[in-house]
């Protein structure tokens, strides 16, 4: 192997390059070991699989957890707490300094609102599944007052683009009314432009009052009395000593007189 080496590297110093000397660099192409060609090339018979069974079959491979029957080990070991993020929505973020390469090619007109489906036609986002969060990213780049319509925005992006005398108004929508927004040609009756959201989503959106943006939603009626509960912090746990218990053990023997 390596008076191989040796020789092809020598071989590229005296050879000429030409059409008919090129070849590939030493250890580019790995020769395999053809299987299923006789005994004697120890790769025979059965082609290192052995004899039937699963492993042999085209197709043969076993999940890794799969343990030949008997119950997991991933389900006898015990479970603790919960994990939300299948709940989650992630909103597709966007910052300014991506948004004003559309717009320098021509692709969104500054003079109409900036929604979210001119950003899916003009090709930001391949697709928009739960909505549009706006960064502060690149805030240098604006320049002119800018109009948006998305889902959620950040305090310094909403600050940076009412400076410019622009504005940004937040929509909360449900996922089958943001396909809807983005994609109208796929429905046949026309649908809300906001929806209600969960009680949850609500305090959230209530919150977000303080932003200084125009919140879109259907607002419900007991969200104006809410105030948020004030949880009493948990006490420090203190552990305290145990008990000293003294056993006394009578085993019935009784002292003389004598």
């Amino acid at each position: 192997m390596l008076g191989l080496f040796l020789r092809r590297t020598f071989a590229e110093c005296l050879v000429p390059l030409k059409p008919n000397s090129l070849y590939d660099n030493f250890g580019a192409r790995y020769k395999f070991k053809k299987l299923g060609r006789g005994r004697a090339s120890g790769k025979g018979k059965t082609s290192c699989r052995g004899h039937k069974g699963q492993k042999a079959r085209e197709g043969r491979n076993v999940h890794p957890s799969f343990e030949g029957g008997q119950t997991s080990i991933t389900m006898r070991i015990p479970k603790w707490g919960m994990n939300r993020s299948y709940f989650k929505k992630p909103l597709d973020p966007l910052n300014f300094a991506r948004l004003y390469y559309f717009i320098d090619k021509g692709r969104i007109d500054t003079e109409k609102p900036i929604t979210m489906k001119a950003m899916f036609e003009a090709g930001v986002f391949s697709k928009i599944k739960h909505g549009v969060k706006l960064l502060s990213g690149g805030l240098d780049k604006i320049d002119r007052p800018l109009h948006f319509e998305v889902t959620d925005a950040t305090k310094q992006a909403i600050d940076a683009i009412k400076a410019k005398g622009g504005s940004v108004s937040l929509f909360y929508k449900t996922d089958k009314q943001m396909e809807y927004h983005v994609k109208p040609y796929k429905f046949d009756l026309p649908m809300r432009e906001f929806a209600m959201p969960p009680p949850g989503e609500a305090i959230k959106w209530k919150a977000k009052e303080s932003l200084g943006a125009t919140l879109k939603y259907i607002k419900p009626s007991w969200l104006d009395g809410y105030k948020t509960p004030k949880i009493p912090p948990i006490p420090k746990f203190i552990r305290k000593p145990r008990p000293v218990v003294v056993r006394k053990i009578d085993f019935g023997l009784k002292m003389s007189s004598n």
